[in-house]
């Protein structure tokens, strides 16, 4: 679960930013900047997390995905910088280094052992999670305080449940 958690806290994000873009004038550049980074940063992400662990990979999406957010809340108090600017700077860390997909998803598929049912789920979350993010009938504001609490708390679960790229299994005692 504190997988799924992570990959919905992560696209509720990138809902919220969607639904800001596209207030703007810029939407298209904005959207395009998002996705793009995505679609760059996802074989990155899912290679780091083999050569290092997931539980690095995901806690730096999860830092990343909350400081892009933190951006985004506090970009309209900014008069130096023009808004689209910000945006475009959140959008970037949030699509290069806010990416837990890769590395969440092979966790969360080698926990669970059944790459089908597995793949339903993670689906499921990311776009649960993107279409929360966008529909949500609340004010934007409410939406970043939102999204900002829920990578905080996907960010605290990764670090008390996941030990050494496994979830920790409470009552199992180590083996000699």
């Amino acid at each position: 679960m504190v997988f799924l958690f992570s990959i919905f806290a992560q696209w509720f994000s990138r809902g919220a930013f969607l639904q800001i873009f596209f207030q703007q004038e810029e939407s298209l550049l904005l959207i395009a900047v998002l996705f793009g980074a995505v679609a760059l940063s996802s074989p990155i992400q899912g290679h780091m997390s083999d050569l290092t662990s997931r539980k690095k990979v995901i806690l730096m999406g999860l830092t990343f995905t909350t400081a892009s957010l933190l951006i985004a809340f506090f970009a309209p108090q900014t008069n130096f910088i023009k808004l689209p600017i910000i945006l475009g700077i959140a959008a970037v860390l949030n699509g290069v280094f806010g990416n837990v997909f890769p590395a969440s998803g092979a966790a969360f598929s080698e926990q669970t052992k059944d790459q089908r049912q597995s793949m339903v789920r993670l689906l499921l979350c990311r776009y649960l999670g993107m279409g929360a993010g966008f529909i949500l009938p609340f004010p934007q504001t409410q939406k970043l305080i939102f999204g900002i609490t829920l990578t905080v708390v996907a960010i605290l679960w990764v670090i008390l449940e996941v030990e050494g790229g496994k979830i920790a299994e409470k009552g199992q005692k180590e083996a000699p």
